[in-house]
C-alpha cells in the first residue's frame, strides 16, 4: 500500500481498481417499478444518463446493501452495490419478482469496474477525454478504443467517477486508465474511512440506513415500499439510536479488529465495524456505531478487545437527522 496513492486520492487523483463491487445489469422493462417497491429512493422515474442512490431494506426496515442505480439506455439499468454483494442483492430481488420482467443478471465477473478517486478526478478524467456524467449519472463512450460506461461515482461517493467495461477489455482499460497512482484494497479501505464514507460493514442487517447516514438515498415523500412504516417512524418518532462514527486513535496503537468494544467510563456505548492503519501514519483510524447521546465531535472513548485495549477520539459523527 503506497502512502504517496493515499496521498493522492485526498489531494488530486488516484486510481483504484474496484472490480469487487456488485454489479447487475437490468434490460426488462419492469426493473425500475420493481425497485421502487423495495427500496428507499424514488427511482423510477429515472431519464436516460440519470441515476440515484437507493437502499434495499427488509421488511423490519434493514439495509440489505446500499445501491447506486444508473438507466444507462431505455432498456439497460446497471446498479452498483458493495463488495460480495451481488448474489444477495439478486437473491432479494428476485424473491420479490413475480410477473414482473427484470432481464435482471449478474454482471460482476464478466465485467470489469475501474474508479477515479480524489477532488480532481472529474478534471482528469475530463482531461483525458472521458465524457463526464452528472453526480450519479452515466454516460456511454468509445474511449481510446473502448466501449465504456461512465458513471458520476467512485463506488463509495460521487467526487469521482467509475469506468465500467467487459470483462474482455479489462487488461486494456486498467493501462488505459492510468491518471494517477495505483490505490491498492488496503488503501481504498483508508481512504474511505478517513473520509467517513460507509463500507459494506457499516451497511448490512444489523444497521437501519438513518444511522448509517444514508439520508441521501431515503425519499419520505414517495410511495410504500418493503420497510417503509419502519424507517418513517425512526424518522417521526425520532428513534434512531445510533450514529455512525470515525474515531482517531493515537500513534503506535494496535489496529483494533472488528466487533472491539467502545467504551465511555465503564459503559458499553458500542463497537467498531472497520480498522485501518493509513500508509505512512502510525495512528490507526477506526468507524463504527455509538449510542447517539455518546456521538459527539471530540468525545473521548477507549476501544476494548481481546487482548488489548487503546484511546481513541470521535473525529467525524454521521448525522442521525436530515438535514
Amino acid at each position: 500500500m503506497s502512502a504517496a496513492a493515499l496521498q493522492a486520492a485526498q489531494t488530486s487523483c488516484a486510481v483504484a481498481d474496484r472490480s469487487d463491487l456488485a454489479r447487475l445489469r437490468a434490460e426488462g422493462p419492469d426493473f425500475l417499478d420493481l425497485l421502487q417497491r423495495l427500496s428507499t429512493g424514488d427511482v423510477r422515474r429515472l431519464g436516460i444518463g440519470e441515476g440515484a442512490a437507493t437502499v434495499l431494506t427488509t421488511a423490519k426496515g434493514r439495509i440489505v446493501d446500499r445501491l447506486l442505480v444508473h438507466r444507462v439506455r431505455e432498456d439497460r439499468v446497471l446498479v452498483v452495490g458493495s463488495p460480495g454483494r451481488a448474489a444477495t442483492v439478486l437473491g432479494h430481488l428476485t424473491r420479490f419478482t413475480f410477473a414482473e420482467r427484470t432481464g435482471l443478471s449478474d454482471v460482476t465477473e464478466s465485467t470489469v469496474l475501474v474508479a477515479l478517486v480524489g477532488p480532481r478526478a472529474r478534471n482528469g478524467a475530463a482531461e483525458a477525454g472521458l465524457h463526464v456524467p452528472a453526480p450519479l449519472g452515466a454516460v456511454e463512450q468509445v474511449w481510446r478504443g473502448l466501449p465504456v460506461t461512465v458513471l458520476g461515482h467512485d463506488g463509495s461517493s460521487t467526487e469521482g467517477l467509475s469506468v465500467v467495461a467487459e470483462g474482455a477489455q479489462a487488461a486494456p482499460l486498467r493501462e488505459a486508465v492510468a491518471l494517477g497512482p495505483a490505490l491498492d484494497a488496503e488503501g481504498i479501505e483508508a481512504w474511505r474511512i478517513l473520509r467517513g464514507l460507509p463500507g459494506p460493514a457499516e451497511m448490512d442487517e444489523e444497521r437501519n440506513p438513518l444511522e448509517a447516514g444514508l439520508w441521501d438515498a431515503i425519499s419520505f415523500t414517495k410511495g410504500c415500499y418493503v420497510g417503509q412504516e419502519v424507517v418513517a417512524r425512526l424518522r417521526t418518532d425520532d428513534k434512531v439510536a445510533r450514529s455512525r462514527v470515525t474515531l482517531a486513535l493515537p500513534q503506535g496503537a494496535a489496529v483494533p479488529p472488528r466487533g472491539a468494544t467502545l467504551r465511555q467510563g465503564e459503559r458499553a456505548r458500542g463497537a467498531v465495524t472497520s480498522a485501518v492503519l493509513p500508509p505512512g501514519s502510525r495512528a490507526p483510524v477506526a468507524m463504527g456505531y455509538l449510542r447517539r447521546e455518546a456521538a459527539q465531535a471530540g468525545a473521548p472513548v477507549t476501544v476494548a478487545w481481546e487482548g488489548g485495549t487503546a484511546d481513541a477520539v470521535v473525529s467525524t459523527v454521521s448525522s442521525a437527522r436530515a438535514a
